[in-house]
Order: structure tokens, then sequence, then C-alpha cells
């Protein structure tokens, strides 16, 4: 059905196809990207990681205003990373909050090799009270 849905989705010149929660094992499914072997389409396979954080992001933009500092729980987490990088994309600066300072590293370097302009933006940090002087929080896994 998957892939039938996939076609009939093509075949209507759909741009982006979510596919939720069946896509979230991309490293079982290619992200799937197999639903479009043979097809000259353009359209983007997401999951609903993806559609979380744009709705995130844009629920950010409209309570928010124009880019501003956010301070981001959960940031290292796949929807907190993909919420992060969003919000640096539309001129945000990021504060980003992971407990593990590991991924907190691992976070910047991916910020730093998606968009190296745009990383200037970002700070993080493994302690939520580097938080509490900013006015606006996105509050994810803490």
């Amino acid at each position: 059905r998957i892939v039938k849905t996939a076609r009939l989705a093509e075949h209507r010149k759909v741009s982006v196809l979510c596919l939720g929660a069946l896509n979230k094992a991309e490293w079982m499914n290619n992200g799937g990207l197999g639903l479009l072997v043979g097809s000259t389409s353009k359209m983007r396979i997401v999951h609903g990681n993806t559609l979380t954080a744009a709705a995130v992001v844009e629920t950010a933009k409209a309570l928010f205003g124009d880019a501003c500092e956010v301070f981001v729980t959960g940031a290292s987490s796949k929807v907190g990373t993909a919420v992060v990088l969003s919000l640096l994309q539309n001129g945000f600066e990021v504060l980003a909050h992971s407990s593990d300072s590991n991924r907190s590293k691992k976070l910047l370097a991916k910020c730093r090799s998606f968009d190296p302009q745009v990383a200037g933006r970002l700070r993080v940090t493994t302690s939520l009270v580097k938080g509490v002087h900013v006015r606006h929080w996105v509050v994810g896994k803490s």
C-alpha cells in the first residue's frame, strides 16, 4: 500500500510525502528513497520528525515574531536537531540544550557542516540554568 500511495502522490505532483513513523528507521529503508526507484519525480520523502519540526518552527515564528534568541531543550534529539537547524535557517539565535555533552558537540558539528554561516548563531549547553535569561523557549526532551 505504501508504494501504491507514493506512486499516486507522485502522479498528483505532490512535492513532499510524509511517511510518519513508517520512515523513522532510516537505516532500514534508506529514508524511504526506495519508493522512488525508477522515478523521475522530485518528490521529497520525509518522516514524522520532519513535519513535527516544521510545525514547531512555524509556531515559534508566529509566537516569537522576527528572529530572536530561542532556548531549545532536547536539542540533540532527532526532532530537536531538525528544530534547531530550521530555527537557525530562519534567522533565530539558538541556545541549544542537551544533557549529554557529546551529543551537544555532535549537534554543533552537524550545524557547522550543514550551513557554516548559520552555525555562528548557535551556542550549546548542558545546563538548563543557562536558559534562564532567554525569553523564548522551545521545550523538548530535557
